[in-house]
């Protein structure tokens, strides 16, 4: 569960408002992973970890024409060194293309034959200088990854860029099954 404001900044559809929930500040299902897994990369901020790759596969919910809609999604985020133990990247920071390179590599891995990265159609306002791109299976929009704006992580101790992405498993199953 999740408030409706990361939702409305988060989520590609409109969120499914609880009549009931169980707190005041949790009053809708959750359209994307993304903001609780800022959550945790704040968390571990805090404790001084500033190399971090985190990721969840769950369920998000959203209504599509008025009619509830349930799809598996999978969503990373990222930050800090590329290895800090390898000689040849020591001390270099991780960048879009390496978060990128995290779903070329899961779209390869999930056998997914038709997928592209383009510039996102439209302006998400958890992005920040246009570092993004849209990820598209088979021409449908499954996905997007950017550089998560540092204005969203100004209140805690995040110090390194953060890149998180997300990914609509169901359009890769159904390109998979497809083949």
């Amino acid at each position: 569960l999740r408030p409706v404001e990361e939702n409305q900044l988060f989520g590609n559809g409109s969120a499914i408002i609880l009549e009931n929930p169980m707190r005041a500040d949790m009053t809708a299902l959750r359209t994307s992973l993304i903001p609780s897994l800022l959550e945790v990369v704040e968390y571990n901020a805090r404790r001084g970890v500033d190399n971090f790759r985190f990721f969840e596969i769950d369920r998000v919910f959203q209504l599509i024409n008025d009619e509830p809609v349930e799809t598996w999604s999978v969503a990373f985020v990222i930050g800090g060194h590329v290895d800090r133990e390898s000689w040849s990247h020591h001390g270099e920071a991780v960048t879009f293309f390496h978060a990128k390179g995290i779903f070329e590599n899961a779209l390869e891995q999930a056998g997914v034959k038709n997928g592209e990265f383009r510039p996102p159609k439209n302006q998400h306002s958890w992005i920040e200088n246009g570092e993004a791109a849209e990820i598209f299976v088979n021409g449908n929009s499954a996905g997007l990854l950017g550089y998560v704006d540092p204005k969203l992580l100004a209140k805690s101790k995040v110090r390194t860029k953060v890149f998180a992405g997300e990914l609509n498993l169901q359009l890769c199953v159904d390109d998979y099954a497809a083949i």
